[in-house]
Order: C-alpha cells, then sequence, then structure tokens
C-alpha cells in the first residue's frame, strides 16, 4: 500500500524479523522519551511480553521505516474470525490450512482501494469486539 504524505511517498509493508530493532528504538522514542509513559533507558530501546507473539506493518519514506502498525493476536482462532467476517460478507483466507506453520490464529487480508480497506477494517473490528 502506498499513500503520497507531504509530497513524500509513505509505503506500507509487512514487518520481518531484521525490522524489529528499529521498531524497538521508535517506540522507546515515542513512549519512553517523548510521552514519557516508560522509563528511558540505556539502551534506547523498549520491548514488551508480547513481541514474541505481534505482527508488525511498517511504514517507509524510501528505505528508511518512518512508523508501525503493531498487530497483537486476540483469543480468537481464524476458524472464529474467518465465520464471523463472513457473516458481514467479508471472505478472508487462512492460510495456516495450506502452511501449517502459520498456525491456528493467522488470516490473510488482501489491501484494496481505501473504501474496501475502511470497510474490511470495520468489519475486522465487529468481529473481534463480538
Amino acid at each position: 500500500m502506498t499513500v503520497s504524505h507531504r509530497a513524500k511517498r509513505v509505503t506500507l509493508r509487512m514487518g520481518t524479523e531484521a525490522d524489529r530493532d528499529t521498531l524497538y528504538r521508535l517506540r522507546h522514542a515515542i513512549y519512553g522519551q517523548e510521552l514519557w509513559q516508560h522509563a528511558p533507558n540505556e539502551e534506547q530501546r523498549l520491548r514488551d511480553s508480547l513481541d514474541a507473539f505481534n505482527t508488525y506493518f511498517v511504514a517507509c519514506i524510501g528505505p528508511e521505516i518512518v512508523g508501525f502498525i503493531s498487530v497483537t493476536p486476540g483469543g480468537l482462532d481464524s476458524k472464529t474470525l474467518l465465520a464471523r467476517c463472513r457473516e458481514h460478507d467479508l471472505f478472508l483466507r487462512n492460510p495456516g490450512t495450506t502452511s501449517p506453520r502459520l498456525g491456528a490464529r493467522t488470516a490473510r487480508i488482501a489491501v484494496k482501494d481505501a473504501r474496501t480497506n475502511a470497510r474490511m477494517l470495520e468489519i475486522l473490528h465487529k468481529a473481534l469486539v463480538a
């Protein structure tokens, strides 16, 4: 997904393990130095117990990571989440059925146009809080 922001192109992509150190540094800068929600530390990285489970999407301008979205899996398994989404005519894939290493808590969501993305997010929200 790519959007323009103040004449700069921002690209959203799936985060990788190699991105984690940068994300921990950004998190520290925001929550430890800017908002003071956590104590700053000498390492200048902020990690938490959910990092082992989180999936990250990173926002980049060129090669530089400028932000990220952290997705923490809830208590739902894929089968339940996908069934709830189908009730609202949103059909997602369960990649765990073809790639068992992904486990029972994964869903594949394709990025579409802005209107469709907004609809998908609304349905996902309903499915997750149901």
